[in-house]
């Protein structure tokens, strides 16, 4: 007895629903900077009464409007439109995990997560990460002072010879930095962010806080505090990566199919959207 061609389409549905049902998505987990402003933070005021964790399921699909890059119900910012944007090209669904910084550079050292973004190149860190090569953004390290303090500096630190600079716990502040710091030109006090930092200094407790510029205006900005504090001339300009661990077996995969995915928003113009939306430039 014959099938009839039309029971045959029927069976070949049900067939490829059945088969669709088993193949899953890549997925790739990374962990953000939920204190980086405008590149990377957390929506809201508290982090940590933020979710900790999500999934964004990304389709092949074209971006119409500017409201298709922000997927993330916890981050927000230029790289995170830019990671989404990156991993949609490449079939991935993304989850984003939201940790402190030190926690999360401990969970993307051990493989618990895939990557960890933005991160700054250095000599240690590239024992343990493979980077991205290709940069996620590019930012100016720089210090701050009280506007009412006279502060000699010669972009050089000895300038800071034995006094105390506030920081965020867990961040580099680029190449010259860390040889000071290694040198012991100068101490360091750490802090969770930089509503800390600032108290701090205002407590004269540290004679200058390090920050990123973007980030560091923004949160004064944001607090109305841009008249009682000052950068100082930036002390280096850095670029800052996408890391994966270098025991994650998935790891070479991960970074090509980021270089992929990004030429690909460069070709077609949505890296271009995205840097308009935020104001700023790779």
């Amino acid at each position: 007895m014959k099938i009839p061609i039309k029971s045959n389409w029927y069976l070949l549905i049900i067939f490829y629903l059945i088969l669709s049902s088993f193949v899953k998505a890549k997925t790739i987990g990374l962990v953000p900077d939920r204190l980086y402003p405008p590149f990377t933070f957390v929506k809201g005021h508290n982090p940590d009464e933020i979710e900790q964790k999500e999934v964004i399921h990304l389709e092949q699909k074209s971006y119409n409007k500017i409201e298709d890059f922000s997927q993330s119900n916890i981050f927000s910012g230029y790289v995170i439109d830019l990671i989404i944007s990156v991993y949609q090209t490449q079939g991935y669904d993304i989850e984003f995990h939201n940790l402190p910084w030190a926690r999360a550079l401990y969970a993307s050292k051990k493989s618990l997560v895939d990557g960890i973004f933005p991160l700054v190149w250095n000599k240690d860190r590239d024992k343990v990460y493979q980077f991205s090569g290709e940069r996620v953004n590019v930012d100016k390290a720089v210090l701050y002072v009280p506007t009412d303090v006279h502060f000699i500096w010669k972009n050089d630190f000895s300038s800071l010879k034995d006094l105390e600079v506030g920081v965020i716990r867990g961040w580099s502040y680029g190449a010259r930095w860390n040889t000071a710091i290694k040198n012991g030109l100068f101490k360091t006090v750490e802090t969770n962010n930089d509503v800390q930092n600032f108290r701090m200094l205002e407590a004269g407790r540290v004679t200058a806080v390090a920050g990123w510029i973007y980030a560091t205006q923004y949160f004064l900005e944001s607090n109305n505090l841009s008249s009682k504090y000052k950068p100082l001339v930036p002390f280096e300009t850095v670029p800052m990566y996408l890391g994966i661990s270098k025991t994650n077996p998935k790891a070479s995969e991960l970074i090509q199919d980021f270089i992929r995915g990004l030429k690909k928003i460069e070709a077609n113009k949505v890296l271009k959207s995205i840097e308009k939306k935020w104001g700023v430039e790779r």
